[in-house]
């Protein structure tokens, strides 16, 4: 079978199964497979596709099917124009995120940060690409789940970020027990509320975990809690930034007023108010 016909009989198939962009992921997929990029795929259409690798792709295909992500079947995910493994132990990185990435970024550099800490930090990738963009912080990246530190550590490896280091911790109930100050603290921690769960596109509700999604009843708790820990975990003036939902910030600039000042919002690609970042009074 040659790489049209492929794809051509992919696409039916997904659209079949009402996948939104059944051609892209065909694409992605066949791409995988072959080990070539989209545009390979898209020149070379009647090149010919051996029975094995034909096999795989369709086996990826029947998986896409039936709602898995992308990310989960070929393990990657790109975020700050990095690719980053992940398997269903962890959150897929997202877009919206590389805002809060960038906000650290640009934060270590202008203040000469030398120690963050990325608290719910899933695989790893806020803190890693903070890493690889400057190399002389020390970051350390928290998480309750021994799973999800697994793919983290297997990306710092991938990409020699050095200074990090992972720890398991359960933010939600042993923020106490950190014995290091930072001066900057960067977590997009669980936030879908209850109501919000029973709402989600199954390609994240039914696959990806939901100990990295939610957030209490009101998809709030974990802002409250980390705030409310400051004084443990920041140095004075030190600064904390979360990701939060798009009906969210407003809320958490509030939860945070109690003990920060100077507190911003940001907006993300689709400007939908996404990071809210403030200094520790302290």
């Amino acid at each position: 079978m040659v790489i049209k016909d492929c794809i051509s009989k992919a696409v039916q198939i997904l659209t079949a199964s009402g996948v939104e962009n059944p051609l892209l992921d065909a694409r992605v997929l066949l791409g995988r497979v072959i080990d070539k990029t989209d545009v390979y795929v898209i020149v070379n259409s009647d090149n010919e596709v051996s029975d094995k690798d034909a096999d795989t792709f369709f086996s990826y295909v029947k998986r896409r099917a039936e709602g898995e992500p992308i990310a989960y079947i070929i393990n990657e995910k790109e975020f700050m124009s990095l690719p980053f493994y992940v398997n269903p132990s962890v959150l897929i990185p997202r877009p919206d995120t590389e805002h809060l990435a960038a906000l650290a970024i640009d934060l270590v550099k202008k203040e000469n940060y030398t120690r963050i800490a990325d608290f719910c930090t899933g695989s790893g990738a806020l803190a890693v690409s903070v890493s690889v963009n400057c190399p002389e912080v020390k970051v350390t990246g928290y998480d309750i789940s021994p799973e999800a530190l697994d793919v983290a550590v297997k990306n710092k490896k991938t990409h020699n970020a050095g200074n990090v280091d992972f720890k398991i911790l359960d933010v939600i109930n042993d923020l106490d027990k950190i014995n290091d100050k930072y001066d900057m603290v960067i977590s997009n921690p669980p936030y879908i509320s209850r109501d919000e769960m029973q709402l989600l596109d199954k390609t994240v509700g039914e696959w990806e975990p939901h100990l990295a999604l939610f957030g209490g009843e009101d998809g709030l708790d974990f802002y409250r809690v980390i705030s409310s820990f400051a004084d443990v975990f920041l140095k004075e003036d030190g600064v904390l930034a979360f990701e939060v939902g798009h009906t969210q910030a407003e809320d958490v600039a509030l939860i945070m007023s109690r003990n920060f000042c100077d507190i911003k919002i940001k907006k993300d690609y689709g400007g939908i108010n996404r990071v809210v970042w403030g200094r520790f009074l302290g």
